[in-house]
């Protein structure tokens, strides 16, 4: 946008020099290619050798027996000189204003156009650039995302209580020494609800149920914008998976981390939803793990529950098993 507006400017100043002049006189048409003496005042002896071409025209100021004195253009240079008469037609017109020649006229008005759709394209490239960076994953997300705007408010009202609570309980590991092997890498690719998600790995797409938790079904209360914070987390992000079996319908069950911008953490992905008020912690499901991480469960939805973050701000919130045994 901005090399446009330069351009059209550069063409607009190089464009000056090729005006013959505002003296009036009359417009003569050279039919035949001569040589002409012109009056340089630049040159040693005042005269250099020019070329006028069949075809061009010249403002001829002034008329002295059988010569014009016309004005005579040379690169950035306006000079005078004698053309004789036999080799020239008088047209019908007589001009006062600027005119210049063909060919500076052709390259002038090419530049400014080229300047000017330069600067249109690049007004039309910013705003399209703006557009596209707003847009969210997919246009599922969109429509969720946009219900989720209260969420949002919600989330930033309790900051300054998330991370102080983070700092003293949320687990934030750093990448487990030579268990690289136990963690798979992959990339996210849907998402289904809060609590599964679809990944990709060497070409194979795995469903994943997220352990330990349960978080509201599509068309529960809170189900749409539980599903839109794990798209905030996770969604099209690489995560690590941490695999403890497969459940009745083939998923896998697994533990998701997700590493922070400096990539020195992994940030469990499972304790952070029940951190949000995103889900329950399933406790008849979470034997398998560590008695640690059992407690740190439990802490955190004591915590979003006292806090009343998420789902808990609602009045009497259904547990998704209670809700699936009753639809």
């Amino acid at each position: 946008m901005i090399s446009g507006f330069f351009l059209i400017i550069y063409s607009a100043y190089s464009g000056i020099p090729t005006i013959t002049g505002t003296n009036r006189g009359i417009i003569v048409k050279v039919v035949k290619d001569i040589t002409v003496n012109i009056r340089d005042k630049a040159s040693i002896n005042g005269k250099v050798l020019g070329t006028a071409k069949k075809g061009d025209f010249f403002n001829a100021v002034d008329s002295t027996g059988d010569w014009y004195r016309i004005i005579y253009i040379r690169e950035h240079a306006i000079d005078t000189a004698n053309i004789n008469k036999k080799y020239c037609q008088i047209t019908n017109s007589t001009y006062s204003e600027h005119k210049m020649e063909y060919k500076h006229a052709v390259l002038f008005f090419t530049l400014m156009l080229f300047g000017l759709i330069m600067y249109v394209c690049g007004i039309a490239i910013k705003s399209n650039r703006k557009n596209i960076l707003s847009k969210p994953i997919s246009e599922e997300s969109n429509i969720i995302l946009s219900q989720s705007d209260h969420l949002n408010s919600e989330i930033n009202k309790r900051t300054n209580d998330l991370r102080s609570f983070e700092s003293q309980f949320v687990r934030m590991i750093p990448p487990p020494a030579g268990v690289a092997s136990e963690l798979q890498r992959v990339k996210v690719q849907h998402i289904i609800d809060g609590d599964t998600i679809i990944v990709s790995k060497d070409w194979n797409e795995i469903r994943i149920r997220l352990s330990a938790i349960d978080c509201p079904e599509d068309g529960q209360p809170w189900g749409n914008i539980a599903k839109a914070g794990l798209i905030k987390l996770i969604g099209g992000h690489y995560v690590y998976i941490e695999a403890n079996g497969i459940d009745e319908y083939g998923r896998t069950l697994a533990t998701i981390y997700l590493e922070d911008y400096q990539g020195s953490k992994r940030i469990n992905v499972n304790e952070r939803m029940v951190m949000l008020g995103h889900a329950w912690v399933m406790r008849q499901y979470y034997g398998h793990l560590s008695k640690s991480r059992r407690d740190q469960l439990d802490k955190l939805e004591s915590w979003a529950r006292s806090k009343r973050v998420g789902l808990w701000k609602t009045s009497n919130p259904i547990p998704p098993w209670q809700w699936r045994r009753n639809s």
